[in-house]
Parts: C-alpha cells; sequence; structure tokens
C-alpha cells in the first residue's frame, strides 16, 4: 500500500498529511510531540477499507509551526476547516494523545459530520466521561 503525503494552505495555515487507500474518509490525529508518521503501522491495514489521512496537526511534523491560536477548540475549528478544503463531509475519526483533544473539540463543533471516533489516551475514562454522538457512545 503506496502512501502519498500532500499539504495545501487553507486560511493562511500550511497543513501537511499522509493519505491512502480509497474508500470513506478515516482521519487520525497524533499526539504530542508526534506527526503523522505515529500511524504508519495502522495506515496500510486501514487503507484496504478507507481513505486514510493522518494530518500533522499544527505546530507539529511539516504543517505550520507559526504564531498563532494553538487552543484546542481552534485547532479543531481549523481542522474542520481543512475537511472543508478537501471536501469531505462526513468521516470516521480517530485520535490519541493531544489528538484526542482535538477530537473531542471537533465532536462538539461537528457532531453531525463525525460517523464514528476512536480515542486512545492513558487518561481512564468510565461511563460518566463518554459522549453521547446520536445513539453511538464514545468512552
Amino acid at each position: 500500500m503506496e502512501i502519498t503525503t500532500k499539504s495545501s494552505t487553507v486560511n493562511g495555515i500550511k497543513w501537511h498529511w499522509a493519505e491512502a487507500g480509497d474508500g470513506d474518509p478515516v482521519i487520525l490525529l497524533h499526539g504530542i510531540p508526534e506527526s503523522w508518521k505515529c500511524w504508519k503501522h495502522q495506515i496500510p491495514k486501514l487503507a484496504t477499507q478507507f481513505k486514510v489521512y493522518a494530518i500533522d496537526l499544527k505546530g507539529y511534523g511539516l504543517s505550520d509551526k507559526k504564531e498563532g491560536d494553538f487552543s484546542m477548540n481552534n485547532v479543531a475549528s481549523e481542522i474542520l476547516d481543512l475537511l472543508d478544503h478537501l471536501k469531505i463531509s462526513s468521516f470516521r475519526l480517530a485520535g490519541h494523545d493531544w489528538g484526542v483533544a482535538i477530537s473531542d473539540n471537533i465532536i462538539d463543533q461537528a457532531p453531525e459530520r463525525v460517523e464514528s471516533c476512536l480515542l486512545y489516551t492513558s487518561d481512564a475514562a468510565d461511563e460518566e466521561d463518554s459522549v453521547d454522538l446520536g445513539g453511538r457512545r464514545i468512552i
């Protein structure tokens, strides 16, 4: 499975990502201090069923590192702008570490766009911490 890297500037921010496969989109968001490469072992398997986009979050990898608002809420909004630019209206979402925080904010801002979500972090969660995503529970 070939993984290609691409970049594009959206609203003044240069984004870099890796992509592979065909099918419904899966968005992968890495942790700190990583890049899209933390997903290099998962991408080939996922790409057998999905179009995978592993994004370098703002400030990491080859995405922009210039001054700006790095709050979780703002970065989530900027990721949604990137997905709009890529014409991705709905998607599956996976986040690790910092990517979990961004994913949480994406779900808050656009729950209708997130078909399913996997959040991976070392924090313990219980039913009280779960999120209702249109009848689907995320813990």
